[in-house]
């Protein structure tokens, strides 16, 4: 009997473990693509990065910048890209969002790569200023679309900001 239950115990620590999470290295990872758009001014009107891991959290994500209810600023492109990400594309895939409030509507972000330092994704963004500024603030995004495994054991999203010439 002893020896039934030492071998039970043994099958359960060894087969149903954790498996370890294999830390991505440094470095740039790969982008499958980017979407960079406008949403309304409305709250919130904030600047953020996050990272997106599930379909529950796109759906907030959506629902916060209420970026199907008012998709005058995206092309047609990128909207219907992004109508069709469901469940199913969170089984492999991931989306990063850095999200900016510009002082003016006509400065613009680019999204340009993604990268890992640690357990951080840094989402870097180039953000051109326009020679003649309005007086209106614009919240951009910028929408990285990932690979899970990439970003497996990420903790944190950040932006980093480099200035246009």
């Amino acid at each position: 009997m002893k020896g039934i239950v030492l071998i039970a115990c043994m099958l359960i620590l060894a087969g149903c473990g954790a498996k370890p999470v294999m830390p991505v290295p440094d470095g740039e990872i790969q982008v499958s693509r980017i979407m960079d758009f406008r949403t309304s001014d409305m709250d919130p009107m904030k600047g953020e990065a996050r990272l997106i891991v599930d379909y529950k959290g796109f759906e907030k994500y959506l629902s916060d910048y209420a970026i199907l209810e008012s998709p005058v600023f995206l092309d047609s492109d990128d909207l219907e890209a992004i109508k069709k990400i469901d469940e199913e594309y969170f089984r492999t895939g991931a989306i990063g969002v850095a999200v900016s409030v510009e002082s003016s509507g006509s400065n613009t972000v680019e999204g340009k790569k993604a990268k890992i330092q640690g357990d951080v994704l840094i989402l870097l963004i180039e953000r051109k200023e326009a020679g003649i500024g309005t007086t209106d603030i614009a919240t951009r995004h910028s929408v990285f679309l990932l690979d899970s495994a990439d970003v497996s054991g990420i903790r944190a999203a950040e932006v980093e900001r480099i200035l246009a010439k």
